[in-house]
This record gives C-alpha cells, sequence and structure tokens, in this order.
C-alpha cells in the first residue's frame, strides 16, 4: 500500500503515507472487534466511550455557537465525577488489554513496511 499511495524517497513523506494505512487498519480492526463480539463488555465500554466522546463534541459545538462568546458555567456532582473516573479506568485498562495487542502489531508492521520501502527506493 505504501508503495501505491506516493512514491517517494523521503522517509518523512513514506512515514506520512504509513500514518494513513494505519488509520485503516485500527479502523477495520475496531469495527471488526466490536462486531465479532469477542469480548461483549469490552466492546460495550468502547461504543459508550464512542457515544460519550461524541455528544461531548457535538453539544460543545452547539452551546459555543448559541452563546456566542458568552462564558457557560457547568454544575456535576462529585459522584458523577468518581462514577466516570472509574469507568475511564476500569474500562480503560480492560480495552487497552484487548485492543491494545491490536494497536502494537499495527504500529510495528505500518512502521516496518515504511522502513522496507525506504530500503528498496534507496538502495
Amino acid at each position: 500500500m505504501v508503495e501505491k499511495i506516493n512514491y517517494t524517497t523521503q522517509m518523512k513523506y513514506l512515514i506520512q503515507n504509513s500514518g494513513s494505512l494505519l488509520v485503516g487498519y485500527l479502523t477495520a480492526g475496531l469495527l471488526g472487534f466490536v462486531i465479532s463480539g469477542a469480548q461483549p463488555g469490552v466492546a460495550f465500554i468502547m461504543i459508550v466511550a464512542v457515544v460519550v466522546a461524541l455528544a461531548a463534541i457535538i453539544g460543545s459545538t452547539l452551546t459555543q455557537n448559541l452563546m456566542r462568546g458568552v462564558p457557560v458555567i457547568g454544575f456535576t456532582s462529585i459522584g458523577g465525577i468518581v462514577a466516570i473516573g472509574l469507568l475511564v479506568i476500569l474500562g480503560g485498562v480492560a480495552v487497552i488489554q484487548s485492543f491494545g495487542p491490536l494497536v502494537v502489531v499495527s504500529c510495528i508492521g505500518v512502521s516496518a513496511g515504511a522502513a522496507l520501502a525506504w530500503i528498496a527506493r534507496n538502495a
């Protein structure tokens, strides 16, 4: 794939091209992980995290556009903060243990591909 994206002999551009390939690998891996149902608890945590992140992005964008620079003060409870913290810590450990190997293997594979393409083009 690195060979087909853009022919270059500069390592900087080979790494950029490989980065776009890495995004594809991780997206496909994430979808496969969630769809396969191999670890439904971890997949559920990942889906909840994506939904919460999207809600935060959409909510903050709407608030910013509606308020037009007027400061907004938000309130929350200590219980809410603790619940979110526990979800992030405990859920994050489970996600890293489950999804981490895919990330590591993908990063190593893409880096090796960029290095081998650089060696082949500069040898």
